[in-house]
């Protein structure tokens, strides 16, 4: 499984097709953390995924 997010300082309105419903923003005002796009929250757990990754590998 991978999470995309747009950077909204860097990422074009019209980067993704029109009759898409959700652009996942990671930046500004629209970010929802992924919470709107995927249902999960993902902000401030990277350092957590990483360590949980690390053990399976």
């Amino acid at each position: 499984m991978a999470f995309h997010f747009l950077h909204e300082d860097c990422a074009a309105d019209d980067l993704i097709a029109a009759d898409r419903d959700r652009r996942p923003w990671v930046t500004g005002p629209r970010n929802s953390g992924g919470l709107d796009e995927y249902g999960v929250d993902v902000r401030d757990t990277f350092a957590d995924e990483v360590e949980r990754a690390l053990k399976v590998a």
